[in-house]
Parts: structure tokens; C-alpha cells; sequence
């Protein structure tokens, strides 16, 4: 953890909307994709885009700065970890300030949806279709690595 880095990225947080809007990633990533650090160790990590490219990248505090965008809607989100290997969204919201009301969010990807179209997860949190479909498909490919490696 870079205390001078981590100052930078919280005079960029926005925690009262990040509380409002409940915004977490699924699943969590667990290493940097450039230096495959344990993110689990750091307050931050951002998924954003990698500078002269069109890629993009989890990315603990160092690796973004030294090879990241930026933090805004279209260039890169940071997150905030609450708890062990739970994040936050905390910079980098969806363009538009949606108004909220209770169950009209996901609580995934920011988007703004019927009450009827959301899931209920866990705790008052609400998905998409679109995010549980992308949840299921990322935890059978997991799944499918894990068996592999068991096998080996």
C-alpha cells in the first residue's frame, strides 16, 4: 500500500454517492492484471483503461498511475474496499445523476431499471438481468478453472 497514492485516489471519491448508490464489482478481482498483485492488500484499485489503448485493466493504485487513463465514466472506475475483498464504487459514476428510489439501481452496473426487471441479491441489493447473466457466466467459467486445476 503507497499512503501518497492513496491520498490522490480519495481526493477523488465521492463516498456520500457511493454510499446512495451501493455499487460493487462481480465478482471482485483478486490481483492487479498488470503486476498480478493481491488486491485484497490495497484501500484501491481501479478498473479502467489503459493509457494509448483500448484495453482495459484492473488495476492496483501504482499500475494505474504509471499506465492508466483516467477516473470518469468511459475511462475508468475506482473502487474503495470496505471490508476484505469487498469494493466499492466510488468515482467514476454512470454520466447521468440518476434519481434514486429505493430498488430502481443496479447495484452492479449503476444502470436505472424498472423495480419489476431488478433481482433482489442480498441485503436489499439489486441486479440486472444483464449483471446476474454475466455473474453466472463468470462463476461457470471460475468453476470450469477450478475443476481443471483440481485435475491436474
Amino acid at each position: 500500500m503507497n499512503e501518497a497514492l492513496d491520498n490522490k485516489l480519495a481526493k477523488l471519491a465521492d463516498l456520500q454517492k457511493a454510499q446512495k448508490r451501493q455499487i460493487h464489482p462481480i465478482p471482485p478481482p483478486e490481483k492487479c492484471d498488470s503486476c498480478s498483485k493481491n488486491l485484497s492488500d490495497e484501500k484501491y484499485y481501479i478498473d479502467g483503461a489503459l493509457k494509448n489503448s483500448t484495453a482495459w485493466a484492473n488495476m492496483c493504485p501504482k499500475c494505474f498511475f504509471e499506465n492508466g487513463e483516467d477516473i470518469g465514466w468511459g475511462s475508468g472506475q475506482l473502487y474503495m474496499q470496505e471490508k476484505k475483498g469487498s469494493w466499492l464504487l466510488v468515482a467514476g459514476f454512470p454520466s447521468k445523476d440518476k434519481k434514486l428510489k429505493d430498488g430502481s439501481i443496479c447495484n452492479f452496473c449503476g444502470e436505472e431499471y424498472p423495480k419489476e426487471d431488478l433481482l433482489e441479491v442480498k441485503g436489499g441489493e439489486f441486479a440486472c438481468r444483464s449483471c446476474m447473466d454475466n455473474a453466472d457466466e463468470i462463476m461457470g467459467a471460475w468453476l470450469d478453472q477450478q475443476k481443471t486445476e483440481e485435475s491436474k
